[in-house]
């Protein structure tokens, strides 16, 4: 009980995960002496102490930090209602991808559901279809669940025949695993200026489009993502690289690797890249975004197939250090905007 109770606290006050940050810092006696008022002050703003780092803070005074910056708990109020219908779909991957698929978007493409217990079949306007399936059809597939982030819980399988549901084993851990529902989807294939930059992922765009107070949808963010190491997850929390792409031209930046401890590793092999259908990439997002006009901001995901663009899904609750840290400035002033 205490542990709920305090997982629901800290959701509803967003000082306290600051303050204990902070406080755990201090105990372990990570916070320098010079850097000690400032970290203080700033964990009052909601600044943790991987904001701290990440940023540079120590080197930029506290007006310049305070005016520029964004903590993550503000950035969280910005999004709108998240009982909203539309917040409501994209917090669910099969919904986000259904919807998407009704108003004419491209997006990845649900095969299967997994819910209940059971798998069940879709029809041609993925509804799921009455009776269990039987057979898992031939091909490559990626199962994510529908209620996670950063990457967790996703597993790859490659199909060569038909196989009966209960002799897959991939497909048998995601029945009786830990995750209610999952979402079984095509496995959708990198452009080739895309797959250099890392052949065992899907290398994704995050854009982050928001609606203007004049009701004008703009994209105002954007950078590449893979992986290193030869991972399957492109997700920048889960190890992997980002670079900032240039909103108007669709040329990327150096990469960096997400650490807690400076300096973070670079590499240099995005440099002045050119994102294919980078324009067409941000016209789709766009239009999503005006059909779910109730939302103020939403982070897509965003593959770029040989043959264009599709979304494989939009973030309600995008992550606002990615943006202030990789193009080296804060975001407060756009989001005053929205």
């Amino acid at each position: 009980m205490r542990k709920n109770y305090r997982k629901k606290y800290y959701k509803k006050n967003w000082f306290s995960r600051s303050f204990l940050d902070f406080t755990s810092e201090y105990k372990h006696g990570k916070i320098l002496p010079g850097s000690f008022l400032k970290r203080l002050f700033l964990c009052f703003g909601g600044f943790t102490g991987n904001d701290f780092r990440n940023y540079g803070f120590a080197e930029k005074t506290i007006r310049n930090i305070v005016i520029n910056y964004t903590p993550y708990c503000r950035m969280f109020r910005t999004r709108g209602n998240d009982k909203s219908p539309s917040c409501l779909i994209l917090q669910n991957k099969f919904e986000t991808l259904k919807f998407l698929h009704s108003k004419g978007i491209p997006a990845s493409i649900p095969r299967y559901i997994i819910t209940q217990g059971k798998v069940f079949d879709l029809d041609d306007n993925f509804n799921p279809l009455p009776n269990e399936a039987k057979l898992i059809r031939q091909g490559d597939y990626v199962i994510k669940p529908l209620d996670q982030r950063w990457g967790v819980g996703i597993v790859f399988i490659s199909l060569q025949n038909d196989i009966a549901v209960s002799s897959c084993d991939s497909i048998k851990q995601a029945l009786y695993g830990d995750y209610k529902s999952m979402l079984v989807e095509e496995k959708v294939k990198n452009h080739t200026k895309l797959a250099a930059l890392s052949k065992t992922s899907l290398n994704t765009l995050r854009i982050i489009t928001a609606k203007t107070r004049g009701g004008e949808i703009v994209s105002f963010f954007a950078c590449v993502r893979f992986s290193c190491n030869e991972g399957r997850i492109d997700n920048w929390s889960s190890g992997g690289y980002a670079a900032n792409i240039d909103i108007d031209t669709g040329i990327a930046q150096t990469a960096i690797k997400k650490e807690a401890t400076e300096p973070n590793p670079v590499n240099e092999i995005t440099k002045g890249y050119t994102i294919p259908f980078f324009h067409e990439a941000k016209i789709i997002v766009e239009k999503a975004h005006r059909e779910l006009f109730d939302m103020k901001s939403v982070g897509w995901d965003v593959a770029i197939t040989p043959s264009g663009p599709i979304i494989i899904e939009g973030n309600d609750d995008w992550d606002v250090s990615q943006p202030q840290y990789l193009m080296g400035k804060g975001v407060r002033d756009f989001l005053c905007k929205i």
